[in-house]
């Protein structure tokens, strides 16, 4: 369960640590005001503990499913965004593929699964500029799943420069 209001240097049952209620955006958008005073990003069924997250040289707009880098739009196709959604969700612990099956297909569809997770994290790894080899951001955990193992921060609210 996710708490309902977050303090500054507080680390959220999701294993990210809040630091603070304003930061700093690069090159994006206005001032981002928050709805209410605890904010809380919905992704399909699952949630994250703030409207924002930030790892390397990104970060996220949970609530417009947006990525940047370095202040730039980077385009993310549906599927793949889910998989980073799902990864960021629990940073550092393993991600089987039945828990991304199960969250980018329902039950009743019928594809070849393990090609297209396979797919779908190779796309993601190809946004993200990493490799299976010399992973800096997903990490392949063998016959078990994916991890994914930057540090991950969450924040509440973004204002530009």
């Amino acid at each position: 369960m996710v708490p309902a209001k977050l303090n500054v240097g507080e680390t959220t049952g999701l294993g990210l640590r809040f630091f603070g209620s304003k930061v700093k955006r690069m090159n994006t958008e206005a001032v981002v005001k928050p709805s209410q005073s605890t904010v809380q990003a919905e992704t399909r069924g699952m949630s994250f503990p703030a409207r924002y997250a930030r790892f390397g040289t990104f970060h996220l707009d949970l609530e417009r499913e947006e990525v940047f880098r370095n202040g730039s739009r980077v385009r993310v196709p549906g599927k793949v965004y889910q998989v980073l959604v799902t990864l960021l969700e629990r940073p550092g612990d393993i991600v089987s593929r039945e828990a991304l099956r199960t969250r980018l297909w329902p039950a009743d569809t019928h594809v070849n699964f393990e090609a297209n997770v396979n797919t779908t994290v190779n796309k993601l790894r190809q946004v993200l500029g990493d490799s299976n080899d010399q992973s800096i951001y997903v990490q392949t955990i063998p016959r078990r799943g994916y991890s994914f193992i930057a540090k991950v921060e969450a924040f509440r609210v973004v204002e530009s420069g």
